[in-house]
């Protein structure tokens, strides 16, 4: 039983290699097309490599001795190293998708640096295996601390990645926070299964790596399948983000709480919105914030702009001197409530109660 569940997860693995390198070309070639550039196809690619580093080391060669061969060693050494990049890679979409700096900036080729000097490294001793046989006991360590290093650097990332994304989340759409599941799922098994790795570090179980394994390659799947609607949520993310943080940047340093409480209290009490000279420029003054921060508080926490919040106001208030002052005309509320023009009382009330104010005053007699 135990050699049918190891034939099968290596045949698992291997196809998810497989894949993941034919999605690789796909997406590159796709990105390519619309003048883009392809991280995610470069992902695609390392984690095939990973996959294929894998399957050699313990499926297709696990009884072959091949460590007695330094340069077969570096070879599989430096497959494992791919990991200092996919990491990176993911950090640098993410970066990239909320405007927080270019791909291609100073800021984030700094994240490849581990990498590249570990493979500079590798290259040095693979020429001088070439020369002069190196240690097989030195190198068999060195394999097994890189393997080790190279998944605790990834985990940090994919931890780094879950945590800034979940700092947005209580900020996003309803309908944006029902499509991310599946996002979250391919997120939360590649977390999984790095962290199933970690676990391998310490207790060195094979079923352990295998079970890491496998669900990268779920993940794998997941994203393989998925990659037209992944590509448009994507999207939808970066833009919701980006406005979260735009507004987040407007409030800092506000009390946000406070300041609601003052706008109900100048609504509610003062009844400011009467005023048909109210403007946002106004009612910021009175609130002593700036325009743009009140039309972002407006925006994140009503969902409304300045006018749809005031003739909210203003409509309800018309709703109740209709029917508690049926001797007055309509308008003469509509002036008192704080419009200046009757087409846009009308306009506005039938908006927001579906009748005019005639209908609804008679449906209320």
């Amino acid at each position: 039983m135990e050699t049918i569940v190891r034939y099968f997860a290596g045949l698992f693995v291997f196809s998810a290699a497989v894949a993941s390198l034919f999605m690789a070309l796909t997406v590159m070639i796709r990105r390519h097309e619309r003048g883009r550039l392809f991280p995610l196809g470069a992902v695609f690619l390392l984690t095939a490599v990973l996959f294929l580093e894998h399957y050699l080391t313990n499926y297709y060669l696990a009884n072959v001795r091949y460590t007695d061969n330094s340069f077969m060693v570096l070879l599989f050494i430096s497959m494992k190293m791919q990991k200092l990049f996919i990491g990176p890679l993911m950090w640098c979409m993410y970066a990239a998708m909320i405007g927080d700096a270019g791909p291609v900036s100073v800021k984030m080729k700094m994240h490849f640096l581990p990498g590249f000097l570990i493979q500079a490294m590798l290259l040095l001793l693979t020429a001088v295996s070439f020369f002069s046989p190196l240690p097989i006991s030195r190198l068999e360590a060195f394999f097994c601390f890189s393997g080790n290093l190279a998944i605790l650097h990834l985990l940090a990332y994919v931890a780094a990645l879950l945590v800034n994304i979940l700092r947005f989340y209580r900020d996003f759409t309803a309908p944006l926070k029902s499509s991310l599941r599946g996002i979250f799922v391919a997120a939360i098994l590649t977390f999984c299964g790095v962290l199933l790795l970690a676990v391998f570090i310490v207790n060195r179980i094979k079923g352990v790596e295998t079970a890491g394994m496998v669900l990268l390659a779920m993940m794998s799947y997941l994203m393989i399948f998925n990659l037209d609607l992944e590509d448009a949520l994507v999207r939808a993310l970066s833009t919701e983000i980006r406005q979260i943080r735009y507004v987040r940047s407007l409030l800092s340093g506000v009390e946000i709480s406070a300041l609601l409480e003052r706008l109900d209290s100048l609504m509610a009490d003062e009844k400011l919105y009467c005023d048909e000279d109210l403007t946002l420029q106004r009612l910021a003054a009175h609130l002593e914030i700036t325009p743009h921060q009140l039309s972002e508080l407006l925006n994140s926490r009503m969902g409304k702009n300045f006018n749809s919040y005031i003739n909210a106001f203003r409509v309800n208030e018309a709703k109740q001197l209709l029917l508690s002052q049926r001797d007055r005309s309509v308008l003469h509320i509509a002036y008192a409530v704080g419009f200046n023009t009757k087409s846009v009382f009308y306009k506005t009330f039938a908006e927001n109660t579906g009748m005019s104010p005639g209908e609804y005053r008679a449906a209320n007699s």
